[in-house]
């Protein structure tokens, strides 16, 4: 199992970027990504009907690699433990503000089947259609790990401690100028120790609105974008590393319920992190089958 379970949101699935659909703007050097493995156990705690409180510990190992800052690079299912392992720790508080998802109200079109226009006060004939936006909530957690973590400077030392806090929140669907409703959303991670910390803070945020197109009232159009601020200490050809950012924009078309197809296109802003390289603009798809 892995750590994302605990430090992502309801948001982050509908995008294809890595910054923001796993945990590459919340670094814990040495743990795995997905689909990796690794020890762990969470609990969910249910405190009232809208909060509910999550906690997982997971295993840190240089088992899966060649070293600690690469312990991912095993492709398989190695599952050892050893008297070197380090363990990560999150805590998440999570409040379900709007916990019953409402249909999203459509103006049915009389003279054509299947054609769904936006609801208004002129609307003689309104409905409803599923809602597949992201779930409304806040959360707000922290993470810690200890372990040998390499300094990124490359001179063999090693820290023992990461400790990290993050925020997010989703909105309620509302009206915006297109769709029949919007969902915004905004997430930010503050994280310690910048020496063998790549990503010490991050921003991301989005919109994700649905049915654009009057014949497609379940298709999502997905804005994206993130900010990650880098480590003084990283380096990449032989100069120091500032940020790097993206932009995203897809559209998911669902085909049925268990399938969707996603094209897309990022934009990748100072993608080595020192201005060597111009902006990176590269189109995606994604195909999605839910079980």
């Amino acid at each position: 199992m892995t750590i994302n379970e605990l430090v992502d949101s309801s948001a982050y699935a509908y995008y294809i970027n890595s910054t923001i659909n796993n945990t590459l703007n919340l670094q814990v050097p040495g743990f795995t990504f997905d689909p990796y493995a690794s020890w762990g156990a969470s609990i969910d705690l249910k405190i009232t009907k809208a909060f509910t409180l999550k906690y997982g510990i997971f295993q840190l190992s240089s088992l899966r690699g060649q070293n600690t800052a690469s312990a991912n690079d095993y492709l398989g299912w190695n599952l050892s433990t050893s008297n070197t392992d380090g363990l990560a720790q999150a805590l998440k508080l999570e409040y379900a503000y709007a916990p019953q998802r409402e249909g999203l109200k459509v103006c049915l079109d009389k003279l054509k089947e299947g054609i769904y226009l936006r609801a208004n006060d002129s609307c003689k004939q309104l409905g409803a259609v599923e809602n597949n936006l992201p779930k409304p909530l806040v959360q707000l957690g922290a993470y810690t790990a200890g372990w040998q973590f390499p300094y990124l400077d490359g001179s063999g030392q090693t820290g023992s401690r990461i400790n990290g806090i993050f925020i997010h929140g989703t909105t309620v669907p509302f009206k915006f100028p297109f769709g029949h409703g919007t969902s915004l959303w905004a997430s930010a991670v503050l994280s310690s120790n910048e020496e063998i910390n790549q990503v010490p803070f991050a921003i991301m945020g989005g919109s994700i609105s649905q049915g654009v197109i009057p014949s497609r009232p379940f298709d999502q159009l997905v804005l994206g974008f993130s900010r990650s601020s880098l480590s003084g200490n990283s380096t990449y050809n032989g100069s120091s590393q500032v940020y790097s950012a993206l932009a995203e924009l897809d559209y998911v078309i669902k085909l049925n319920e268990r399938f969707s197809i996603e094209p897309g296109i990022q934009f990748i802003f100072n993608p080595s992190g020192n201005n060597d390289y111009s902006t990176i603009v590269a189109p995606t798809l994604q195909l999605t089958f839910a079980f």
